[in-house]
């Protein structure tokens, strides 16, 4: 149920950017609040609230620097959201009122105006060494997320995001994936605890660590990216700026092993 809300979000953001470029404006922003709205009907509620805020955020960003006309579009893009989750929300909300949720680690069932306790979110948070392990070679996984990338997934990444940086777009998932990785820390972030106390609904949302989808997608993306700039540089200097890439990381794997080994 999880999976099935996050295979949408390359969709919801396709069309969002779509928009905010002036491609088509109102009908992507109405293909994108359609996406992210059949994303709400898939069954778990955290990927969908944690991707519906992000593209709230960016709206904001991209209104702030295109003015009405962005404005507008996410307008639309929210409407057709609402309306397209509705037949999912709505009557859950209505249930949720008269429903109790079990949230696990001996806490009792809550009702719908009890706030998830922060004790929950601490047990679900990744810990610092989860942002290490987006290159280490040996995978882990918390709760039902797993940080790891891969070495050339993170250098290509890492690649087009300097190769790209003029690009709105290039920034703008570099900021998502930044977001969602300091969010998915949970308790080890003073950003998770403040949006816990004042972004209405987001106590709902008790493993953190499910934001680190976004950083996968965003990171996906920028790798993207960076294929694109290795086919644009001449052979030769394409070689040498992967290799270079490639070597940091390296270096990285090494020492953190190091680390590893000696902190046992």
């Amino acid at each position: 149920d999880v999976m099935n809300s996050a295979v949408w979000t390359p969709v919801v953001a396709l069309f969002l950017l779509r928009a905010v470029r002036g491609e088509r404006p109102a009908a992507s922003a109405a293909l994108g609040g359609l996406a992210l709205g059949a994303a709400w009907l898939c069954g778990h509620h955290e990927i969908p609230m944690l991707v519906s805020w992000a593209a709230l955020a960016s709206w904001l960003f991209y209104a702030a620097r295109r003015g009405r006309r962005v404005l507008l579009a996410g307008a639309v893009f929210l409407l057709a959201a609402g309306l397209t989750s509705a037949v999912q929300t709505w009557p859950t909300r209505e249930f949720a009122r008269v429903s109790h949720r079990w949230i696990g680690q001996g806490y009792g069932p809550i009702g719908w105006k009890d706030a998830v306790p922060y004790g929950v979110h601490t047990t679900y948070s990744l810990p610092a060494r989860g942002l290490l392990e987006m290159v280490l070679p040996r995978p882990t996984r918390y709760a039902d997320a797993s940080p790891f990338l891969g070495v050339a997934a993170v250098s290509l990444a890492t690649m087009g995001l300097a190769m790209k940086w003029k690009d709105t777009g290039a920034r703008w998932l570099a900021a998502v994936a930044g977001g969602a990785a300091v969010y998915s820390l949970g308790a080890l972030s003073p950003l998770h605890g403040a949006l816990y106390a004042v972004v209405p609904m987001l106590q709902a949302a008790r493993v953190p660590v499910r934001a680190f989808h976004l950083v996968n997608f965003a990171v996906a993306v920028l790798a993207a990216y960076g294929i694109d700039s290795l086919l644009e540089e001449p052979k030769g200097r394409a070689g040498r700026r992967l290799s270079a890439a490639a070597a940091v990381y390296g270096v990285l794997i090494l020492g953190a092993q190091a680390v590893a080994a000696a902190t046992g």
